[in-house]
């Protein structure tokens, strides 16, 4: 794992694009602290900040340079087949100086051109530069496990495993995406391929890039491919054809010249990649679990039944009450250069750190939700459909009969009536609401109206109208987590923060492999009312103990409201109640005061809203308001 950049420029000369370049690669540091690489060229700088983990000698260190001396390329990321790809050219008389598998990608791109992207199989983020041609070619892994940035314009070109590596050129105007603001108040992060920024953009997962130094072409190459896979005939079938591809992966991503370990939750998915590491390596698993005080939140005594039954090493990091500081958020929201509200990422910034302190990669879980049906949506979202069925004036009736519960549960009465307005809605309306912290009319109302870029903005829903399928609706859903919540949110927030910590983290559930079979599993056998992961429970029963293999489904978050220190309190409310504050440009202030009020308060009661909900809108808030102050975009 490192940090990639580059810059293909025509308008400059040289020195002026190694010099732009080297500035570039210093803000990746962190990515990449034991090593550096650089390629110049008449009109292209490479760079490569270098995380050892295989072959740790200099024989390992990017740019890579194909056998014919024709294609340069800078990697980030893992090949986990790339030994058996490194024979077959060594037989063709390939010769390789070291044993990585950054070594293989541009003699494999030499042998078979494009298509070398059909036989790899990983997470990675490539660049490969072909000095005959001049062309620079930019890949990116199918599911977007690795991030790669870039931004175009004529006859200049510059990409980066992070944004602040092209914002570190001057030259790049720096201006405000409010469609990309708009739709990141309903997610709290940016669907992907928007940044925030105008005429920045993260290349999607599956597509790459090619670039003449005029003109830019992009493609996908991975995709529908799934769609028409036989299922399998019966779920015994499925399940035991999983837990040999489970294995089999865990097994791959174990390869490594430095020391391993997991991230272990006390959920299903943490639990059986740690089983699976224990089982298959040589050497002892470290595992690493987050204690939190409120119980709402902590798994950390499931997490330890797990690593005491299968022989892992636990650890165990407590965040305490009261322990997240005005330092801490900063660091962690600015990290990101791009507006990012979700709040787990706190203690995963806090894992991360302390896993560096014993070893170097670690194994997640990241994948087991979105793939077989972890997630309430997953079962929530057929059944309102179902509900949509129901006549409409005895859908209007029970919304009456639930006024009494209102006193009783206010929780409850806040679900159930919520369900049951969700079935007046379209289908593709109905989704958005289930990923959604505010509606389309919550938005609508926090928006000031005199700002120009305002008044032309879209409705967020035209993106679940865009994968919407009139097929089963789990593959809406699961289509949904594909194209915008695994690379945009999930996966961003784990790269972000383990790569700020300087680890490496692989995610044996987005193994290719895994993922091929997941589309082979009927959504029948994934989940039922109220229980999701069925499959990946019924694996698990066979390698863990009953209670962690039937606990309920717990989301990977932090009781931010409990969690804040008294000066970190104080920062957001100075933060979000300065005169000055950019936000205010096009936000209304008195809404956001409301929000405020309450969360300092305590109290919601006020407001048709959870309490996570609550603070999760201050902590979107926050982000953006940091992201403004740091970067100063352009607004209107």
């Amino acid at each position: 794992m490192c940090g990639i950049c580059g810059i293909y420029d025509k308008r400059s000369s040289a020195s002026v694009t190694a010099a732009a370049g080297r500035k570039a690669l210093a803000t990746l540091l962190h990515r990449g602290p034991d090593d550096e690489g650089t390629y110049s060229g008449d009109n292209i700088f490479l760079g490569h900040k270098r995380l050892s983990i295989i072959d740790t000698s200099a024989n390992g260190r990017q740019p890579m340079t194909s056998n014919n001396g024709r294609y340069i390329s800078v990697f980030n990321g893992e090949l986990y087949n790339y030994l058996q790809y490194r024979d077959l050219l060594i037989n063709k008389g390939y010769q390789f100086k070291g044993h990585s598998d950054s070594e293989v990608i541009p003699n494999l791109y030499q042998e078979l051109g494009i298509k070398f992207l059909d036989m790899i199989k990983g997470i990675f983020a490539i660049a490969i530069y072909d000095v005959e041609d001049n062309t620079l070619l930019l890949i990116r892994d199918r599911l977007g496990v690795k991030p790669l940035y870039y931004h175009h314009n004529d006859s200049y070109l510059s990409f980066g495993s992070e944004l602040k590596a092209i914002l570190a050129d001057e030259r790049i105007e720096r201006k405000v995406d409010h469609q990309a603001i708009y739709d990141y108040l309903s997610f709290s992060y940016i669907p992907e391929p928007a940044t925030g920024f105008l005429n920045i953009y993260s290349l999607l997962p599956g597509h790459y890039l090619m670039f003449d130094g005029a003109k830019t072409e992009i493609k996908c190459y991975y995709g529908a491919q799934h769609e028409t896979q036989t299922p399998y005939k019966t779920q015994q079938e499925a399940e035991a054809k999983l837990k040999s591809i489970l294995a089999d992966a865990v097994e791959r991503q174990l390869m490594s010249d430095v020391p391993i370990g997991t991230f272990l939750s006390g959920g299903i998915d943490s639990s059986l990649v740690t089983a699976f590491s224990v089982a298959a390596s040589k050497n002892p698993i470290e595992s690493f679990t987050v204690k939190f005080p409120d119980q709402a939140f902590d798994e950390s005594y499931y997490a330890k039944r797990m690593a005491e039954h299968c022989g892992s090493i636990y650890n165990e990091l407590n965040i305490e009450q009261r322990a997240i500081d005005a330092k801490l958020l900063k660091d962690v929201l600015e990290h990101f250069d791009q507006p990012f509200g979700d709040s787990s990422a706190l203690p995963t910034h806090l894992i991360s750190n302390m896993i560096r302190e014993k070893i170097t990669v670690a194994l997640s879980g990241d994948g087991g939700d979105e793939f077989f049906s972890g997630y309430e949506v997953s079962w929530r979202y057929p059944f309102i459909l179902k509900l949509k069925k129901v006549p409409l004036v005895i859908r209007r009736i029970i919304i009456a009969m639930l006024t009494p519960l209102k006193f009783a549960s206010a929780t409850r009465y806040r679900q159930y009536k919520k369900l049951l307005r969700l079935t007046f809605l379209e289908e593709h309306i109905i989704l958005q609401n289930a990923f959604s912290y505010l509606t389309e009319e919550e938005k609508h109302e926090l928006y000031k109206n005199d700002l120009p870029a305002v008044a032309d903005l879209k409705a967020t829903h035209r993106l679940f109208k865009e994968i919407h399928t009139k097929d089963a609706p789990g593959a809406t859903v699961q289509q949904f987590y594909t194209r915008y919540s695994l690379p945009g949110d999930m996966l961003k927030k784990v790269d972000m923060m383990s790569m700020k910590a300087s680890i490496e983290v692989r995610v044996p559930l987005l193994y290719e492999d895994v993922v091929a079979c997941s589309y082979k599993i009927p959504e029948q056998w994934k989940y039922k009312f109220g229980k999701g992961k069925l499959v990946l429970r019924n694996i698990l029963a066979t390698m863990a103990p009953d209670e962690v293999v039937n606990k309920k489904k717990w989301g990977f978050s932090i009781p931010l409201d409990k969690s804040l220190s008294a000066d970190g309190m104080a920062f957001i409310k100075e933060t979000l109640c300065a005169s000055d504050a950019l936000l205010y440009k096009f936000i209304k202030k008195e809404i956001v005061q409301r929000w405020l009020d309450m969360f300092l308060s305590g109290n919601n009661s006020m407001l048709t809203i959870s309490r996570s909900g609550l603070y999760q809108r201050i902590y979107m808030l926050l982000s953006l308001e940091l992201w403004l102050q740091k970067y100063k975009p352009a607004i209107s």
